[in-house]
């Protein structure tokens, strides 16, 4: 652990203070909070003779001196002596009150976020423009896209008609692809080399039973590799269509998953879960190395690895390795130009989800990474960083 003043420790906020217990990441932030206590007070009104621990509490002070107006909330009426204070408890209003109005309809809503998911759901823009290949509709900017990622010139040129169906001879399905055809063929063979003999419903690859005939069909389409479920958007396959929907979120942004708490939302319940426990502090998977908590194993495994230096998943384009497959994902997208992630009020389009929602906030204005030293905000917690620096070179 380092103990240089003013340097984070691995632990997160080691710094104690004896008197209330709060902790904090810096000493230095720590010795200026201890003043607060009546340790040190070196800041003399040269009015009264009153003495204040912080610089900006004397500022305060003096306003009372030279009759300046107080800082009034318009809400409730309540007086701060600092404008910031008065940032934070205007704060308190916005969350009980909708302040995120749609100007389509007037309804309101509590957060960004929400307001887009009703967006989305309730007035979809519109889509005048058709792609001439496969009839889909498109705003005018994300047309050029489509046609650029599921229709790209050297495939469409020379693109056949449209085959005709394939028919399945041992049931009603039929597929647009000889191909698709001969991969569902393989679940009707497995199933024609069961043991007749064998327990209801069981697979004749590996033997394991299902309750139900549907369990059991849906199981031999990993075997057979058939993936039935296409997405209209990029053209990729699944097993089933629950797992589709999710992955059509990725086009789409929709997060209908939304966060009691801080009101932010995700594309998936167990992603809600997860994020849900850094409310309750809950982390139970400790790395040993370093002492650092997290809620979910698989983060444990991921941070473990910048202690190893293990980077399992390499970029085939130029080498580059990554501890997490998302991290790669999303590096991928800066060689092939992808960005599938766009805003619904311009039109913007981003590589990541969480670069979009840093754009969003700049729409609404939203800045939610307070300095604890001074109150400035500010849209992103980097930006946050940055600034605090400048409290420490004081």
């Amino acid at each position: 652990m380092l103990t240089a003043p003013g340097v984070a420790t691995v632990g997160g906020r080691p710094y104690s203070c004896s008197e209330c217990g709060k902790s904090f990441r810096y000493s230095v932030v720590l010795l200026r909070h201890e003043r607060a206590h009546g340790g040190d007070k070196r800041f003399r009104c040269l009015e009264c003779g009153e003495r204040c621990a912080r610089a900006s509490d004397l500022r305060a002070h003096r306003r009372t001196h030279a009759g300046q107006t107080l800082y009034v909330c318009s809400e409730c009426g309540q007086s701060f002596s600092h404008n910031s204070l008065l940032d934070l408890h205007l704060g308190t209003h916005r969350r009980r009150s909708h302040t995120c109005p749609c100007r389509l309809c007037g309804r309101r809503f509590p957060h960004i976020p929400a307001l887009l998911l009703h967006r989305v759901r309730q007035h979809p823009p519109e889509k005048p423009h058709r792609c001439p290949l496969c009839a889909r509709s498109f705003r005018q900017s994300a047309l050029p896209f489509h046609l650029a990622r599921v229709h790209p010139p050297e495939t469409t040129a020379t693109a056949p008609p449209p085959s005709p169906l394939h028919h399945c001879t041992q049931c009603p399905r039929a597929f647009h692809s000889s191909a698709g055809l001969r991969n569902h063929s393989r679940i009707h063979v497995v199933l024609s080399l069961s043991d007749p003999g064998a327990e209801a419903h069981q697979c004749g690859v590996c033997g394991k039973s299902f309750s139900k005939s549907s369990t059991l069909t849906r199981h031999l389409q990993r075997h057979s590799g058939e993936k039935p479920y296409k997405c209209p958007e990029c053209g990729k396959g699944f097993l089933e269509s629950a797992t589709l929907v999710r992955h059509q979120r990725t086009h789409t942004g929709e997060k209908p998953y939304a966060c009691s708490d801080c009101g932010r939302c995700f594309s998936e319940s167990s992603t809600l879960l997860r994020h849900q426990r850094s409310h309750q502090g809950e982390r139970p998977h400790v790395c040993p190395t370093c002492g650092k908590g997290f809620g979910q194993r698989y983060d444990l495994v991921v941070h473990q690895r910048s202690h190893t230096g293990e980077r399992p998943f390499p970029c085939p384009e130029c080498g580059r390795g990554f501890t997490d497959r998302s991290d790669l994902t999303k590096h991928l997208r800066t060689h092939t130009g992808e960005k599938p992630y766009h805003c619904e009020l311009c039109g913007k389009r981003f590589t990541c989800i969480s670069n979009l929602n840093v754009h969003l906030r700049n729409h609404a204005g939203h800045k939610p990474h307070k300095c604890p030293e001074c109150g400035k905000s500010f849209s992103v917690a980097s930006k946050l960083a940055l600034h605090r620096k400048t409290h420490l070179a004081l």
